[in-house]
């Protein structure tokens, strides 16, 4: 048996608003990749670097993009 295309059997939602919610959800993913890789690599930056990064001060530059 075939596997069912894109949308289809889906409570009768059209292809393209399938589509346009994937398009959505990969977006917010992408969006958020950032903060992905800074919150794994901030434990090594705060204790392996010597640039004397407190956990309050990796703190703010996390949040730093997100409040211009």
């Amino acid at each position: 048996m075939a596997a069912p295309a894109l949308g289809a059997g889906l409570s009768g939602f059209p292809r393209r608003s399938v589509l346009a919610v994937l398009v959505c959800w990969l977006l917010v993913v992408f969006d958020g990749y950032d903060l992905i890789v800074y919150g794994t690599v901030q434990g090594s930056l705060i204790n392996d670097t010597g640039w004397g990064l407190t956990k309050a001060t990796a703190g703010t530059i996390a949040r730093w993009p997100s409040s211009a």
